[in-house]
């Protein structure tokens, strides 16, 4: 500790207090440089708000948010979705958190694609919003149950947050923190997450393809049929007419499912502007009195005409994709906060349908970002899964449907005659023979016609309609390729089943026809009956082409050993009781859906299924990725009892959930990004292992000891070099020792006076740009002289450090008085002689130049005795340099500094 300074003194106190001041001056000037950005956000930057302090509004009892219902546009949005849910919020006061164009930043995802980020779903819906009943659960993984591509993502919230936004279907979290599930699989925390909180989930996919959700049936489980095609009786009785008009003739609740999402999008206009006061059901008031609305409004109403229809759905709540900011980065704002619909699929779960028009919503987004930041952003767009089907252009009075006809397509068609025929009135038909339509009608030259109301497909029920120049013909016998169907009713059809085959020949007969069967499953029953036909229409037939190319999907993760849903069909129809084959290899049979449980192979490669009822067949080739594991130690080699990491991915993608055995005994699950943190035992080798999906991966940390043998022969071969170092140069440990002792000292000391110095030049700092500031605003300094002055000030200050920092180093490789057996009194007086020579030039840094050019420049700048200046220069090169004895010199170099003192003194340079 340098003399006269010792702790607890008076001198060394205000040293302290002068050294805690200084803190907090320059903790004041960095908050305070963050002020003028701030308020220029007002135009176009980052918001002020950002940095202030968050102070979290207090956690609602029961419901994790607005007990009374409603995302709160002013709150956390979509990120504190309660129990309840109003729909349509207070027009007055726009507190919808789904109306909101705020910039504001409520999380940041990592993910390697893009998704809509889900918070809630909620099961009943009261006419003006929406309530999930039952009781929240604790967090026990999976949340969810379902088959699908995984996805492993991490969010980062920049909001405090009660409900944790996942992608649909969640499996699993990892937010160190106790966590609850909501009746409707959304992911809760217990208490407030603070902004800042980073945790990782992962989860699955459901199908997306068209003909797979087509052919996946009607099958519901009874709770899910009774819990989501709940609505109130007015709702119902008023939506069930339009969508009956609407969704008839789909064949699949997917069909109409599409069919409500297009109708949605095409005729209702995306504004977040809704003028009309909600007076009674939302959905109903929508459908038929509203023009417009946003999000809210067309998740619920295509919730509500779903569930008309005995179709489950359910409305959601959440945000959309956001701004794609990173190739793997999506920063999600509360103008993202977003509402949409899920449908039930057996076999496949929820699956996402959105009839919010998109291109207008991105639009109003882009233009809110673009006035409050100044740039806009281009979205990743996230698909649903539905196809447009048709186009319905007509906003229904809300008037019970007219008792039209509907055609295939849903559109209606209004030539339907007083006694129910179809006729379309130009008196044309086709000619019998082949047609592939399946809905044009064949007719004979007596005028008598037969049609279908579909195409036909193996499986397929398909009416028949027999006609005649008058109209329906009742009590005709009817044949699908020979074999007997039945007679026509008194509307003049008869409903059969397509047979398997190439083509279907449909026969009309003079003779009675008795039904031989009946198939109760397909929801019909053949008849017995006669007809008394014209000669001339006696055996009329038609054939049509029947599709034989089979649609072959499967639903699950497609990994080794993983057994999957095999789906197969015909332009949405089952291919039942077909042979199911996996390489080659007759593994299964479809039932009367369709459908078939199959174990994929252990095996990587290439796995093909395929699907075989004569004629019809259809294949699906799957890659089963190869799981693979790979270990890294912490060091740079493996040592006993280090720690090392092992990483599981699968075909390239990290692979959570895997258990990882060490040496037999296991030791973990790999995380979300498929890493787990292993302690290596001391052991001269040791074994990870992994196991998944069927496969087994292992990998080897071998020659431990030896490694640890190496390690110590080396750190042995660097002490043994410091010793003989040490001897070599006559240095004895003690010495090192408190060499060591005096360089730390030496920097603790020089850090304290670099702090206090940084300080008060601080303090002054301020008070220049006070006063500088001052005379800009009175005019007597303009703004360029006013930032000409700040960039010196800067400058300066940046040299000044450097000065100190090189100090400090000059400190470190000095040595103090209690260096006595290296350094003499004599040689330690030639070193202040030549520090006091240093100080009277006026060299700013003499470090970066060598002892001639100081001299130098102390005789030609500073006018300094030359001889002395020479004396002094001389004698320090001879000790420092050449290693010669101080005592020889020392007497010339004091008679030196005398007198290169006296000259400073008669120059008036020292006071």
């Amino acid at each position: 500790m340098a003399e006269g300074t010792s702790l607890g003194t008076d001198d060394g106190g205000r040293s302290v207090g002068r050294a805690l001041l200084a803190a907090a001056v320059v903790v004041g000037v960095v908050l305070a440089t963050g002020v003028a950005p701030a308020f220029g956000s007002v135009a176009g930057g980052a918001p002020l708000a950002s940095l202030l302090p968050v102070v979290d509004p207090p956690a609602q009892s029961g419901s994790s948010g607005s007990s009374g219902g409603g995302l709160s546009g002013g709150g956390l949005g979509a990120l504190n979705a309660g129990s309840e849910a109003r729909v349509g919020g207070d027009l007055a006061s726009n507190d919808s958190a789904f109306r909101s164009l705020n910039d504001e930043v409520h999380f940041v995802v990592e993910s390697p694609q893009s998704a809509y980020w889900r918070t809630n779903a909620y099961t009943t819906y009261t006419g003006s919003g929406w309530s999930s009943d039952g009781e929240r659960t604790a967090y026990d993984p999976p949340v969810a149950s379902g088959d699908g591509d995984a996805l492993a993502y991490r969010v980062t919230l920049r909001q405090a947050a009660t409900s944790l936004p996942t992608v649909w279907t969640p499996r699993t979290l990892d937010a160190n923190t106790d966590l609850s599930v909501t009746p409707t699989n959304a992911v809760v925390a217990d208490s407030r997450l603070p902004a800042g909180t980073t945790y990782a989930g992962t989860s699955v996919r459901p199908p997306d393809d068209p003909t797979v959700l087509r052919s996946l049936g009607t099958d519901y489980p009874e709770r899910v049929e009774s819990t989501y095609t709940q609505l109130p009786a007015e709702s119902r009785a008023a939506l069930t007419p339009l969508v009956d008009n609407l969704t008839a003739g789909a064949e699949t609740p997917y069909d109409a499912a599409t069919r409500v999402e297009r109708w949605l999008e095409s005729n209702k206009e995306y504004s977040l502007n809704v003028t009309e006061e909600l007076d009674g059901d939302i959905a109903t008031q929508f459908a038929f009195e509203m023009d417009a609305g946003y999000c809210e409004y067309f998740a619920t109403t295509m919730t509500a005409m779903l569930r008309t229809q005995g179709i489950p759905a359910r409305y959601v709540v959440g945000y959309s994709t956001g701004e794609q900011t990173g190739e793997d980065e999506y920063t999600v704002r509360a103008m993202n906060a977003h509402a949409w619909v899920e449908v039930y699929f057996p076999d496949a779960g929820w699956v996402r349908f959105d009839p919010t028009p998109a291109s207008e919503r991105l639009a109003q987004e882009d233009q809110a970002l673009r006035n409050q930041t100044g740039s806009g952003y281009e979205t990743t767009t996230t698909p649903t899964t539905q196809e447009p089907t048709d186009d319905t252009t007509t906003t229904p009075e809300r008037t019970t449907a007219p008792d039209d006809t509907t055609t295939p397509d849903g559109t209606t068609d209004d030539t339907t005659t007083s006694d129910g025929s179809g006729d379309s009135g130009d008196g044309s038909q086709s000619d019998s023979g082949s047609d592939d339509s399946g809905s044009d009608d064949s007719q004979s030259e007596s005028g008598l016609s037969v049609s279908l109301n579909r195409t036909p497909v193996p499986g397929a029920a398909v009416e028949v309609t027999v006609r005649d120049g008058g109209g329906p013909l009742a009590g005709v016998g009817v044949t699908f390729n020979g074999d007997p169907v039945g007679v026509t009713d008194e509307n003049g059809t008869v409903v059969g089943v397509v047979p398997y085959a190439r083509e279907l020949t449909v026969r009309t007969e003079t003779e009675t026809v008795v039904a031989e069967t009946e198939d109760r499953s397909a929801g019909f029953a053949f008849t017995s009956g006669s007809a008394s036909l014209p000669a001339t229409a006696a055996n009329n037939s038609s054939t049509y082409a029947v599709e034989t190319n089979a649609s072959v999907s499967l639903l699950g993760r497609t990994v080794t050993g993983n057994e999957v849903t095999v789906v197969a069909a015909v332009d949405g129809v089952p291919v039942r009781d077909a042979a199911v084959l996996l390489d080659g290899e007759h593994v299964a049979t479809t039932n009367d859906t369709g459908r078939a449980r199959v174990t994929l192979t252990a095996e990587p490669g290439n796995a093909t299924v395929r699907v075989e009822r004569d004629p019809v067949n259809g294949s699906a080739t799957v890659e089963l990725e190869r799981l693979s594991l790979s270990g890294e130690p912490s060091l740079p080699l493996a040592l006993p009892g280090t720690g090392a990491t092992v990483t599981a991915t699968l075909g390239g993608d990290p692979v959570g959930g895997v258990p990882v055995f060490l040496d037999g005994e296991r030791v973990g699950v790999t995380g979300a990004d498929g890493t787990l943190r292993v302690s290596l035992p001391v052991a001269s080798a040791a074994t990870v292992r992994a196991s998944a999906y069927g496969q087994e991966r292992t990998v080897a940390f071998d020659s431990l000891f030896l490694h640890a043998g190496g390690v110590a022969v080396g750190l042995l071969a660097v002490l043994a070099g410091g010793v003989y170092g040490l001897r070599r140069y006559g240095t004895s440990p003690r010495a090192l020792f408190a060499w060591a002792v005096n360089a730390a000292v030496a920097v603790a000391r020089g850090a304290a006076n670099l702090v206090v110095a940084l300080a008060g030049r601080a303090v002054a700092a301020v008070q220049r740009a006070v006063d500088a500031v001052a005379n800009a605003v009175r005019g007597r300094r303009s703004p360029r002289d006013l930032a000409a002055a700040f960039a010196a000030w800067v400058a300066a200050l940046r040299e000044d450090a450097a000065d100190r920092a090189r100090g400090v180093r000059d400190r470190f490789g000095s040595t103090d008085a209690s260096d006595e057996a290296e350094v003499s009194a004599a040689q330690r007086t030639l070193r202040d002689a030549w520090r006091d020579f240093l100080a009277a030039t006026s060299v700013r840094r003499p470090s970066r130049h060598t002892p001639g050019e100081l001299a130098a420049h102390a005789v030609e700048r500073d006018d300094l005795p030359a001889d002395a200046v020479r004396e002094v220069r001389d004698a320090f090169r001879s000790v420092e340099y050449g290693r010669r004895d101080p005592d020889d010199r020392l007497p010339a170099v004091e008679d030196a500094m005398r007198e290169i003192e006296a000259a400073r003194r008669d120059d008036g340079g020292e006071e």
